[in-house]
């Protein structure tokens, strides 16, 4: 749970009280109520978004250890009662470790201000647990994750992501460097000239350590296991297109990747933001972003081919499908993939894998 204070900072003290404050609190039956209401709403809702957006929720639920399925989200809201509620906050400031990131116009007084305002909310009887990430899917080598489900809509939705074995910066940089040129020739042939989508992405993506290179696209015109087909062959056609990319052209993209790292800060947020996430992650150094940035500094030519090989044209890449099947195309198949593990209950599957 995360309370976070912004903005001038005169009136934070005040503000910061209040917000520690409202984590105490009776709760009423018809706000309770409410409360479930539009929760439940929300998850139904996500499920009417366009079929390439939903994609996504779907990839963080079968890597991240906390995913549930809508469904079960559902059930388990619409059984709580009021009071549920009451004993789980009882239960949070009774159990907790707490951690505290400022940034910005504050004096060393100010944050003993705010522990120890913090403190004063805190039950006696507290206890310090041990701090704890959310875990994320340790991609193996061989390993095929495929998730499959049904949609009311009428699209397809395919999403193709391949793993680099190697979890490093390194492996980022040159991810960062080549998607430039893929997200182009992708979007190019597949939308463009063979007009097979709405909407079309080539992408990079990372699994806390890892990082991994894919395709995703809504479709009204192939069914699921086509466009895997069409997927599997533009891999290889995007290979002679990357054998042809020269020496200017890949200092081109290079250059655009290190101009948006380099970019100043337009406000405190996103001054902040690579700390930020320095501090969630436990990297005590706080220089994640410039260690990138000297990892792209040393990337070439030859780097991203490497990449491209080790990732998208390697059999024994971990890989990540996700497959939503419009309503136009639900008597048509999923599509199938060598040695892979169909995802069908979210709770189980979490309880067999291996995390980082």
């Amino acid at each position: 749970m995360e309370l976070s204070v912004s903005g001038f900072t005169d009136k934070q003290p005040l503000l910061f009280e209040r917000g520690l404050n409202a984590l105490r609190f009776e709760v009423a039956a018809k706000s309770f109520e409410q409360a479930v209401d539009r929760y439940v709403r929300g998850l139904k809702n996500q499920e009417k978004q366009f079929p390439i957006r939903q994609l996504f929720g779907y990839v963080g639920n079968v890597v991240n250890a906390s995913g549930n399925s809508n469904a079960d989200l559902i059930a388990t809201a619409t059984a709580l009662t009021p009071r549920d509620l009451e004993l789980f906050m009882e239960k949070v400031l009774a159990n907790n470790q707490i951690r505290m990131f400022a940034f910005g116009n504050y004096s060393t007084a100010d944050i003993q201000s705010f522990v120890a305002q913090t403190r004063k909310i805190l039950p006696e009887t507290r206890k310090t647990t041990t701090y704890k990430r959310n875990q994320i899917w340790a991609p193996q080598k061989n390993q095929t994750l495929v998730f499959q489900k049904d949609l009311d809509v009428a699209d397809v939705a395919l999403l193709d992501l391949l793993v680099h074995p190697e979890p490093s910066l390194k492996q980022e940089a040159r991810a960062r460097v080549l998607t430039g040129h893929l997200r182009t020739v992708t979007f190019d042939k597949l939308r463009t000239e063979e007009q097979l989508a709405y909407a079309v992405a080539a992408l990079t993506t990372p699994l806390q350590d890892f990082t991994a290179i894919g395709f995703a696209i809504q479709t009204p015109v192939k069914n699921v296991a086509e466009m895997q087909k069409r997927f599997d062959n533009f891999r290889s056609e995007y290979k002679e297109k990357l054998s042809q990319l020269t020496a200017e052209e890949f200092n081109q993209l290079k250059n655009s990747v290190l101009v948006a790292l380099r970019e100043k800060p337009k406000n405190l947020r996103e001054e902040q933001a690579p700390m930020l996430n320095d501090w969630y992650h436990e990297k005590w150094g706080f220089d994640t972003r410039k260690k990138l940035i000297t990892e792209v500094e040393n990337v070439n030519l030859d780097d991203i081919k490497a990449f491209y090989n080790e990732t998208v044209m390697n059999d024994e890449a971990a890989r990540l499908s996700i497959q939503l099947r419009g309503s136009k195309f639900k008597d048509k198949p999923f599509a199938k993939l060598d040695n892979a593990t169909l995802v069908k209950d979210l709770n189980q599957f979490h309880q067999t894998i291996n995390y980082q």
